[in-house]
């Protein structure tokens, strides 16, 4: 547009270097001036160019008007010509810069669609939450309609999405029945090519219609344009993302959003099939944790019994922390451990460990239990395989107000924890090395006397060791929050703790968390109910 301008100013002193002394020239299309002139000009001329209309007009000179008419008819063309092109070309430019912000922002638009595609799977939920949310954002970011259905292990198509942008289309939806094995769904998982349609009418509703109330609902959502695109799983497809455009505008699908909802469909694939392994693994990691606790604790008589279990991040990986709480010789004995690592291999120690404890310590105790671990850890002949374990083996009388005798031992754990009556809180100076690593792990057992209102704590140091910026939790903030807890019911102790430690980690704890506690009653209290320091609330 620059040089054109340069163009018709340069052109304009050449032409007026022809005319005589005092003339003067102006060209305009009665809006737009290119050449500035006087506006009161003794003649004119009207010239067409490149679809325009130009008024050509000079002042004639004071010696002479000969060359008016050459000035009008030859430099007045040449200019307006000249004029029109330049107008012409700025006109294409700008529609041209018009042209290309628009398939920037439609291809921002899109690229920030396959992004949150992802995002839209990215969450804790059922697949069918999942899909649902996908159905929703492709409904309202780039088709009026969509519907995603699923191949299952019979071979059925079921519809696990749909969504619409409008509500009464939405509820349209929910009329209408799952494709057929013959529908074009159907057809594109067989073929695993995506399918356009881009002219939806009549003819096409009646062909996918299986009868007239079906027709009817087609109808009545006036889809006009539409694609299938395939849901592929690790190769295979085994689903199919429906799109439609409703309404009575011109939009249609064509070539190009059939090649990118191909490409949304390929990262929506990619993202549904790894949430589906992530349900998958976390299925299996659950039931296998659970195989590794057990389901229930028993109560001893006249002792109320508390458990908390907090798995570390997303809970697709077993954990190596363990409790369990049985029947000795001649008490009862309360354990908790932590084995080495996560996964498989931790899962299996886990087992082997626990299994080993209890067999052991119900006959022998729990000092013959853990060098009996120990033993088992070291047969395996793998320097990585160690775990630590804190356990209480007590004796109570028959007779309320209850009380009794408590040893405990900790081989590389923390050590128990009793929590007397009057708040004061003891840690029991039980000690000793890790299991696995050594031949003896020199263990020094301690011994107290439980009384009426007492609470053994045992947990795991994934609670002492939850860290914030690097600083761990740690023993004394934890024995602040256990002598800080509401009087009351075990469980509220145990929920104070616990949400103590998460809390300083800023709700994400690096380990997994164990704890057991153990509360004898205050006289005239029972299991089941209430304590407070002096007496006993019924609940």
């Amino acid at each position: 547009m620059l040089g054109g301008a340069v163009a018709v100013d340069r052109l304009a002193e050449l032409v007026s270097a022809q005319l005589p002394d005092g003339a003067a020239i102006r060209v305009s299309d009665g809006d737009q001036v290119l050449i500035a002139g006087p506006s009161d000009v003794a003649a004119t001329r009207t010239v067409s160019a490149l679809g325009r209309r130009w008024e050509v007009g000079v002042v004639p000179g004071a010696t002479s008007s000969h060359a008016l008419p050459l000035v009008i008819a030859i430099g007045g063309t040449v200019l307006a010509l000249l004029a029109g092109a330049v107008v012409a070309l700025s006109r294409r430019r700008e529609r041209t810069l018009v042209a290309d912000r628009d398939l920037a922002e439609r291809v921002a638009d899109r690229d920030a669609l396959l992004l949150d595609v992802g995002a839209a799977v990215d969450f804790a939920g059922s697949m069918n939450d999942r899909t649902q949310a996908l159905a929703e954002l492709l409904a309202a970011r780039f088709a009026d309609v969509c519907l995603i259905d699923h191949l299952d292990g019979s071979g059925t198509l079921r519809r696990v999405g749909q969504a619409a942008s409008r509500p009464e289309v939405a509820a349209l939806l929910a009329r209408l029945p799952a494709p057929s094995a013959d529908s074009g769904q159907a057809a594109v998982i067989r073929g695993g090519e995506p399918l356009l349609v881009a002219e939806v009418d009549d003819a096409v509703l009646q062909r996918i219609s299986a009868t007239e109330e079906e027709l009817a609902v087609r109808q009545a959502i006036g889809i006009r344009s539409s694609m299938v695109l395939p849901l592929a799983a690790q190769g295979v497809v085994t689903g199919a993302i429906t799109l439609a455009i409703h309404g009575e505008d011109d939009r249609r699908f064509g070539r190009d959003d059939l090649a990118f909802g191909a490409q949304m469909a390929q990262r929506a694939s990619l993202a549904l099939d790894n949430a589906r392994l992530y349900e998958s693994e976390h299925e299996i990691a659950t039931t296998l944790q659970q195989a590794l606790l057990p389901p229930r604790l028993p109560s001893p008589p006249g002792v109320e019994v508390g458990v908390r279990y907090r798995p570390a991040g997303s809970g697709v990986m077993v954990g190596g922390d363990f409790y369990d709480l049985f029947r000795g010789a001649e008490g009862w004995i309360a354990v908790v451990g932590d084995v080495r690592g996560k996964g498989p291999r931790a899962a299996a120690v886990t087992a082997l460990v626990r299994h080993t404890l209890r067999a052991r310590a119900s006959t022998d105790g729990v000092v013959a239990a853990l060098q009996t671990v120990n033993d088992a850890l070291r047969d395996q002949h793998d320097d990585e395989l160690f775990c630590s374990i804190a356990a209480v083996e007590f004796t109570l009388d028959g007779d309320p107000p209850m009380s009794g005798r408590l040893r405990a031992a900790a081989a590389g754990h923390p050590p128990p924890l009793v929590l007397r009556a009057d708040r004061g809180l003891e840690a029991l100076p039980a000690c000793g090395r890790l299991l696995g690593p050594f031949d003896d792990p020199d263990l020094t057992v301690a011994d107290t006397t439980l009384l009426p209102g007492d609470t053994i704590l045992l947990y795991t140091d994934g609670l002492s060791e939850a860290r914030r910026d690097g600083e761990q939790f740690g023993e004394e903030r934890l024995h602040e929050a256990v002598v800080a807890a509401p009087r009351g019911s075990l469980s509220g102790l145990l929920t104070h703790i616990e949400l103590e430690a998460v809390t300083f980690a800023q709700g994400q704890p690096q380990d997994d968390i164990a704890l057991v506690a153990l509360r004898l009653p205050l006289p005239g209290n029972s299991t089941g109910q209430e304590w407070v320091s002096g007496g006993a609330v019924s609940v």
